[in-house]
């Protein structure tokens, strides 16, 4: 009961002995004021930023995007998240955000855009996207502030001896702004596929913000920040799975900062509490959503995201070196890359088997391998560095709480895409945003503590010098950048330029000179694709388009059928057949177009718009008019304004 007690007048004692409330007031209306500001500045010519990379498949080949009414159906079945079925999954939340863009696009954007003219929706001019996914962003940012204040600034959870609350609040504010203008934040805030990384750091920080306050606050006054985190944290979850991670945090929050531990030993600080209760409600939300996920999600939802001829070991070994490089890329960010391919990998470690990774150790003839993997450079001088980290938060967690907590998040909301799952790409541009949000804040804490300490009487004006230069030279980084983002072409021959053995990358700028007819350029980058990655299908069929348009009519169909028979064992790839049903028609082969598109709708699934307008011209070339009609009514269930010539002609007897 005494330890009760003295945990609750730690926290009162850290609640209320800081500046006055119009201090408060005034710190978070200038927060809101410069974080929005500071977004409209360093992102002012990105608002017309063309859609990349799975925004195809994901927005402009979904027909579920295009209406608000399909919401609903977002928390039902993920295969309305892309037309693309290897990359569907569940994002109901981010997905309501895309209708909501598409729905604003339709009402403000123009007929001029070139996407907007080739497939008649307005919907997909640009600027609805952009406004959404930049206020995202500095929602992102807000709450960022959020999280500093309640560690570091007037409402701190436990008091600190080196940092005032003023200087605290100033130090959120430095590091709200320095995340909302720094160049690493592009990709999320400008790639539209990646607003679901956006809207999991913006419902995560706030509810860690929120926990962080329910934790200081008395038992009678924490339940409403607590629902509220609570249901922020659903939130983040149902927009990316990675929002599972924050348990992870909450859990080091509570053994780092919980006023009742204060005094504690380490060790004594791991025993249960009755205040660990309030955890309680974020391990249902959890269990209920890896439930919910496993229930809509079919089996094989994941075979499309592992890297080629990777396990989760070998995976594991790269990333320790990757996560110093998103800590170099946040303090030198130059050289930035949208789809690095061409990461340095570890020494590769025999795979695991159906006894999965237990039984793998288990086996010492395993365990040479492993060894030699972890000893190697590449591996064992970032490990070695992340082992001195951990030991230097381990001697600097009772002085430096805060700042441990914010270490431990990095790495904690970094697991879930960069630990045992190996995914197809070692590192990612837009991976590192949520868990570099911590080290902005430790950025502001270490310009303003400095200010402080060599400039004790004007800490103020130093900070704020500092603070200007720092963000002006961010804020110039992202301009530049953005330019990059603005142009298919452009994106792609900076990508293609970095890392040119990205064999999507000389892919797709093949395919950007394509659609500008410079069939020579065109065909040269998707041979130097397919040297590079012999059995890439979207190589293969791009090639033989190029082809085909130059008048290599054999060549294109040897083209069209490499591209079929890298996908032949695979039923959920389809894009090779409904090419080839395609150049079949072309060729007056009905009967072949047929049966190529038949397998690219079955294999499509829920989402075969297209792939069904296609067949319905097949069946009518052909004469079958009645199948015709079955195809065009089974497609206008999806995407009714598709089909709306087809029916036309139909119904005016016409083929």
């Amino acid at each position: 009961m005494e330890e009760s007690r003295t945990a609750a007048g730690v926290a009162a004692a850290a609640s209320t002995d800081g500046p006055p409330r119009s201090w408060r007031v005034g710190v978070f209306l200038a927060a809101l004021l410069a974080v929005f500001g500071a977004v409209l500045g360093a992102y002012g010519n990105s608002f017309r930023c063309v859609f990349h990379l799975d925004d195809s498949h994901v927005i402009v080949e979904n027909p579920f995007v295009r209406s608000l009414g399909h919401i609903p159906e977002y928390f039902r079945d993920p295969a309305t998240f892309s037309s693309y079925r290897p990359n569907i999954d569940y994002r109901p939340l981010t997905q309501t955000t895309y209708a909501v863009s598409f729905w604003l696009s339709e009402r403000i954007g123009s007929d001029d855009h070139e996407l907007v003219r080739s497939t008649g929706q307005r919907g997909y001019d640009p600027i609805g996207w952009q406004i959404i996914g930049k206020a995202v962003h500095a929602g992102a940012a807000l709450m960022l502030f959020g999280v500093g204040f309640m560690l570091f600034g007037s409402g701190r959870v436990l008091p600190i001896s080196w940092l005032t609350c003023r200087q605290g609040d100033v130090a959120s504010l430095l590091g709200a702004v320095l995340f909302a203008v720094h160049p690493i934040t592009t990709a999320a805030a400008n790639y539209t596929s990646s607003r679901a990384t956006g809207l999991v750091t913006l419902f995560t920080l706030a509810a860690t913000a929120l926990y962080l306050r329910a934790m200081r606050d008395g038992a009678g006054r924490r339940w409403l920040s607590l629902s509220l985190a609570a249901a922020c944290y659903g939130c983040a979850m149902l927009s990316k799975s990675e929002g599972a991670s924050l348990l992870g945090v909450l859990l080091l929050a509570e053994y780092l900062l919980a006023p009742a531990r204060r005094g504690m030993s380490w060790w004594r600080r791991l025993m249960p509490r009755p205040g660990d209760l309030k955890l309680l409600p974020f391990a249902l939300l959890l269990a209920g959503y890896v439930w919910l996920r496993i229930k809509v999600m079919p089996a094989d939802h994941a075979a499309g995201w592992a890297a080629t001829g990777m396990n989760g070991i070998t995976y594991l070994l790269t990333q320790f070196r990757a996560w110093w490089f998103y800590v170099s890329q946040w303090l030198a960010p130059i050289d930035l890359i949208a789809d690095r391919i061409g990461f340095a990998k570890a020494p590769f470690v025999p795979g695991i088997g159906d006894g999965g990774l237990g039984a793998w150790l288990r086996e010492p003839s395993n365990w040479p391998a492993l060894r030699a993997s972890i000893v190697s450079p590449g591996v064992l001088w970032p490990l070695a560095g992340w082992v001195l980290v951990a030991g230097l938060c381990l001697a600097c967690m009772r002085r430096l709480p805060a700042v441990v907590l914010l270490v431990g998040a990095f790495v904690i909301h970094l697991s879930p895409h960069s630990s045992l799952i190996p995914l197809s790409e070692m590192v990612n541009e837009h991976r590192p945003y949520l868990p570099l949000s911590g080290l902005a804040v430790l950025t502001g804490v270490a310009v303003v503590g400095a200010a402080a300490w060599l400039l004790p009487r004007r800490w103020g004006a130093g900070a704020a010098g500092a603070a200007l230069l720092l963000g002006l030279s961010l804020g110039w980084l992202t301009i530049d950048r953005n330019r990059v983002w603005q142009d298919g072409e452009v994106f792609w021959l900076d990508v293609a330029t970095k890392d040119p053995a990205n064999a999507r990358a000389q892919m797709n700028y093949g395919l950007a000179r394509m659609q500008k007819a410079d069939y020579p350029e065109a065909e040269r980058r998707f041979r130097e694709a397919l040297r590079l990655w012999p059995y890439y299908h979207f190589g293969w069929v791009n090639l033989a388009i190029a082809l085909e348009n130059t008048g290599k009519t054999d060549e294109a169909r040897q083209g069209y059928d490499r591209a079929v028979g890298t996908v032949a064992n695979d039923a959920s790839q389809s894009f090779p057949y409904y090419y080839r049903g395609l150049f079949r028609l072309r060729q007056n082969d009905a009967d072949g177009a047929i049966a190529d598109l038949r397998i690219a709708v079955q294999r499509t699934g829920k989402n075969a718009a297209r792939e069904l307008e296609a067949l319905a011209r097949a069946y009518l070339r052909a004469g079958r008019v009645e199948e015709a009609r079955a195809a065009i009514g089974e497609g206008e269930q999806i995407d009714a304004p598709r089909f709306r010539a087809l029916r036309e002609q139909m119904d005016s007897g016409r083929r």
